[in-house]
This record gives C-alpha cells, sequence and structure tokens, in this order.
C-alpha cells in the first residue's frame, strides 16, 4: 500500500484542485486565457487521465475510460481541444468519482497488480508531482484570466477561489491539506466520461514582510554577491523519493570562481531598468530577445504601460492618467509594445501596481521581480553590467551556480519565484530516459530554458534543488524572475 502521507498529499492536491475549478464561473471552466496555457478544467481532467492511464491501463490492463478520453488530454496545453470538454459541473463529479477510487486503490494492499512501478512507492511520487504541476499551472490560469479581464470590455468580481498564494506578496499562502478521502462525488452518464466500479525540502523559503502601500521608486541593482570558489561540485538529484530522469544521474561539475547575488533582482531595480529606457534600448537585447520585443507588438499580447486597470468596484476601466475608455479603446491599448512584467499595471496616480489573483496590489519595493521571460531576464543582466564598477559583467547565473549555492545555503529568497538561469534544456552526460513514466526525452530538442527554485505557488514535492522547470523563453506567466551572477573581483 501506498504510505499514508503521500495518500494525504495526493487527496489534498485533489481538493485543491478541485476548489480551484468549482471558483470560477461555469463559463469559465473551459476558457482559454493565454494561447500557451489550457482550461482550467483540462489541466483536472490531464491530471485524471494519467491516472487513468498508469493505474488502470499499465498496471491493471483497462484501457477503456483512459481511451474515451485519450484524445482530449494526451495532447500539449497549446493544442488542448478545450472546447469539447463537459460543462464544469460534470467534469467535477467525473474527475472526483475516479480520484477517489484510484486513491482507494492505492490505500489497499492488493488492489493493484504487483509491478516495479509501485515499489517504494514510485508511481505515487510521480503522479503527485505531475498532479503539483498541473495545480500550479491552475493558478497560473486564474491569473491569465484576471489579466484578461482587466484588458476586457468589463471587469468581473474575482471569484471566491478561497486563500490562494499572491503572486506578488505572497499573502494567503496554504498549506497542503492532508486529508482523509472523502466519499466520491455523485457520478453522472456520458459516452466518454462514465466511471466503472471495476522529499523533503532541499532548501527552503518564507514570504518576505509586507512592505508599505506606497509608491514604487526605482533603484539601481544591487551588486551585493557571495563568492563561491573554483572547485568541483556535485549537482543533480540524490537521495530524494522521487526525481525526474533530466535530474539523473548525479554529475561532478568543475566551476570557476564566481559571485552570486544574495537575492533574485528585486521589483525596485526592476523599474530602474525600465526607466532607464531599457525596454527600447537595442543594445541590451539580443538578437532573440528584439524578435521577441517585435513578436510581442505584432501579436498584441504585450503588457503596457499605458493600459487599463480595474476601478475598486470593478464596473470599468480607467485610463493611466484617469480618463475613463471605452472598451475598444481598452483593447487596443494593450496593443503597444511590452514595457514592464507581465502583470504590472499603473494606478490612476501612475504608480506600478500588480495584478494578482487578489487583485491590484502593492508592489513591494524590495520583493522579487516577477511575469519576466528569459528575454527580460536577459536584457536585464546586459544593463546591470553596463552600469560598470561592482555589476561589471553581470549576466543570467547558470543552473549549476544555483543548484550549488543553494545547496551551499549561500542565496536567499529561494522558492518564492522561479529563476531564470542561462542555460538551455539540455539532458546531463550519461542522461538514460525512464521507460516508464517516461518523461523528458522529447522536450531537450524543444529549445526550451530553465527554471529553478520555485514560486510561492508550488507544492512542496518539487522542492528540491536538483528540480529543473523546462520553459519556453517567451513565457511571462510562470511566475518567474531572475539572480545575477558577477566575475570574481
Amino acid at each position: 500500500m501506498t504510505h499514508p502521507d503521500l495518500l494525504g498529499q495526493l487527496s489534498g492536491l485533489q481538493t485543491m484542485m478541485a476548489d480551484l475549478l468549482t471558483g470560477v464561473p461555469a463559463a469559465a471552466a473551459n476558457a482559454r486565457f493565454h494561447p500557451r496555457l489550457a482550461s482550467l478544467g483540462w489541466y483536472l481532467g490531464r491530471s485524471v487521465y494519467r491516472e487513468l492511464y498508469w493505474l488502470r491501463e499499465i498496471l491493471s490492463g483497462d484501457g477503456d475510460l483512459a481511451g474515451r478520453v485519450r484524445h482530449l488530454f494526451a495532447v500539449g496545453a497549446a493544442e488542448a481541444p478545450v472546447e469539447h470538454l463537459p460543462p464544469r459541473d460534470h467534469l467535477l463529479a467525473w474527475a472526483g468519482e475516479i480520484q477517489d477510487e484510484h486513491l482507494r486503490r492505492l490505500a489497499t494492499p492488493g488492489a493493484l497488480p504487483a509491478s516495479p512501478l509501485l515499489a517504494d512507492d514510485r508511481l505515487a511520487w510521480f503522479l503527485l508531482q505531475e498532479r503539483a504541476q498541473d495545480y500550479e499551472a491552475m493558478l497560473w490560469v486564474l491569473l491569465a484570466r484576471r489579466l484578461e479581464e482587466a484588458a476586457g470590455a468589463e471587469a468581473q468580481d474575482r471569484p471566491d477561489t478561497g486563500p490562494v498564494p499572491d503572486a506578488v506578496t505572497g499573502q494567503g499562502v496554504p498549506s497542503l491539506r492532508e486529508s482523509s478521502v472523502p466519499p466520491p462525488p455523485p457520478s453522472f452518464v456520458s459516452s466518454a466520461f462514465a466511471s466503472s466500479s471495476s522529499s523533503t525540502f532541499a532548501f527552503t523559503s518564507s514570504p518576505s514582510p509586507s512592505y508599505p502601500a506606497m509608491g514604487l521608486e526605482p533603484c539601481m541593482p544591487s551588486a551585493e554577491a557571495v563568492l563561491v570558489t573554483q572547485g568541483h561540485y556535485r549537482v543533480g538529484s540524490r537521495g530524494e523519493p522521487f526525481a525526474y530522469d533530466n535530474e539523473l544521474p548525479p554529475q561532478a561539475v568543475e566551476l570557476a570562481n564566481f559571485r552570486i547575488a544574495r537575492r533574485p533582482v528585486t521589483n525596485a531595480e526592476y523599474l530602474g531598468f525600465m526607466s532607464a529606457g531599457g525596454y527600447a534600448s537595442p543594445e541590451f537585447w539580443d538578437a532573440a530577445g528584439q524578435d521577441w520585443l517585435r513578436a510581442c507588438q505584432a501579436q498584441g499580447q504585450a503588457q503596457g504601460q499605458a493600459q487599463a486597470l480595474v476601478h475598486a468596484q470593478g464596473q470599468a476601466l480607467v485610463h493611466a492618467q484617469g480618463q475613463a475608455q471605452s472598451p475598444a479603446q481598452a483593447q487596443g491599448q494593450a496593443q503597444v509594445p511590452v514595457q514592464a512584467p507581465w502583470h504590472w499595471r499603473r494606478n490612476d496616480r501612475g504608480d506600478w501596481q500588480a495584478l494578482g489573483l487578489n487583485g491590484l496590489v502593492p508592489l513591494g519595493a524590495a520583493d522579487p521581480v516577477a511575469g519576466l521571460s528569459r528575454h527580460e531576464a536577459r536584457a536585464f543582466a546586459a544593463w546591470a553590467a553596463s552600469l560598470g564598477g561592482d555589476l561589471t559583467g553581470a549576466v543570467v547565473q547558470h543552473e549549476y551556480q544555483w543548484e550549488v549555492a543553494a545547496r551551499a545555503g549561500l542565496i536567499e529568497g529561494t522558492g518564492r519565484v522561479w529563476e531564470w538561469c542561462a542555460s538551455p534544456f539540455h539532458p546531463y552526460p550519461d542522461f538514460s530516459p525512464f521507460p516508464d513514466p517516461p518523461h523528458s526525452q522529447t522536450a531537450f530538442d524543444a529549445g526550451l530554458g530553465v527554471l529553478r527554485g520555485a514560486s510561492l505557488h508550488t507544492q512542496r514535492c518539487l522542492r528540491r534543488a536538483s528540480f529543473r522547470h523546462p520553459a519556453d523563453p517567451a513565457d511571462r506567466f510562470r511566475v518567474s524572475g531572475l539572480r545575477l551572477v558577477f566575475p570574481p573581483d
């Protein structure tokens, strides 16, 4: 049988994901709010499909239910056919019934056929970590929904999603519930959705204290850093109950002397880059970054300085200068080149704020900046290096540098935002793909970058120093920031 702690975490995440879906209007459950994100309902359904595939089709030889929904969930998020999903309440009932049955099978000795996949709870750990990533993606969808509402014709009131951690303030961070298995909800009948009866942390973090709600002022980047001396270091997974194949095998790497910033780049420091004209200075952007800026402008996906914001009553859109706008004007205004992090907005006084899951909130000057693509991270580093002095030679960290410093406890702020690395998402030397469950092989040649650390949304099963989060360099929705490294003195 599966360890009770694992069952508790699986059950807790099941409830948390269902709560997120329940908390939005039925019409929003299967809506797409970002071209690279699927719908809330799809992420819940994919989590269920994954369990159907492994627990029933692979282990038990019963592929009926998995086969019925494979066309919906065995695809990437960007290609997900969200328009074909069942209504929210049907999806919730289907998911609850099946997942409750799976928890029962995992908890009951002999309920699943013997398999090496069950040794040391390997499959349960895999399902838990995949479910944790789906949960975090659902929070990104909610944030994308908030941003679309702010740019749309009429702002809607925030749904009651419970104590969701805010991407900026860190307030309301929920603990992972370890509940007993609840009774299954009523089933429903559908041709595709009818069910049958047949680590510990490698690093820790805590939210920063609250900062005064005042206008954010730009500042120079900090050069406060800690020296890591040249030598051989170990990276990769070692001793965790489960790690993905891209974290293996453990590596001995040789690093030259480098200084790594004690903390991630802050909101005030990033505003310094913006105030210095960083987005309009081609010398700070490499070819890929300039292509990205042009694509943002052409596609109208940028979040600009002049974007509209939501009134306190959530009934009207107001221009940054305080002039009321029509919905059409507000939509057109969003077609400007990117000028700020993804979720930043100006209020009617011209102060920068963040539009998070709980509405508009002040930006703490010392909080880590979030909502950046890797292109923006690299441009900031190039700007910082151009300032000279102790900032000379500043670059975005390599993932090995981050892991070595994190394991040694030399850096602060890990776990508040995902941190971009300069490294591409490539396999380690002597990489051997997992045959069951497969994971990383197809992603290595997809032009992806690497994020390290965690965000406030990340569940504890993923909070380890070796975890590598692949991401498209253009992604801004992953609550991602950056940390600088410098040459030695």
